[in-house]
């Protein structure tokens, strides 16, 4: 019945009461251990902090090689990251300075089989300007 339902709410807002006062009452000495790179804001596989996602691979092509030479290096991204998360962060996970970033989208090639006509994805780059003295070792990774 309607009529004791107030009752039944006082006691789980009791219990409730309860429950967050025995989460708050942990020690003090107990904290989250983190791996050295979660700390500076990046996770293995290119993830920012925030848990967006940003870098895929590093697009290693004849022509990406050439532009390593004159301090260019380029990078598969996920579709929705922009420049200045780029920018963040490849600073933080390989500990150079940016000086651009340039993106590109790249469109899915046309492929045939039998008859029928199909069409791969397409994919999203960015071109990762370097200041002079500064290198990025892909192939180590």
């Amino acid at each position: 019945m309607s009529l004791f339902d107030f009752l039944k709410n006082k006691k789980r807002a009791e219990k409730k009461k309860e429950v967050v006062k025995s989460k708050s009452e942990s020690p003090k000495g107990e904290f989250n251990k983190k791996t050295e790179k979660e700390v500076r804001g990046i996770s293995f596989n290119g993830e920012s902090a925030g848990g967006e996602r940003v870098l895929k691979q590093p697009l290693i092509t004849e022509k990406s090689t050439h532009l390593a030479e004159n301090n260019k290096y380029v990078f598969k991204v996920f579709d929705n990251a922009n420049k200045t998360e780029i920018k963040r962060v490849v600073e933080k996970l390989y500990g150079v300075k940016v000086e651009a970033v340039n993106l590109l989208n790249m469109p899915g090639k046309k492929r045939r089989v039998g008859k029928t006509m199909g069409r791969q994805s397409g994919f999203k780059k960015a071109i990762i300007s370097l200041p002079k003295g500064q290198k990025i070792d892909i192939l180590a990774q």
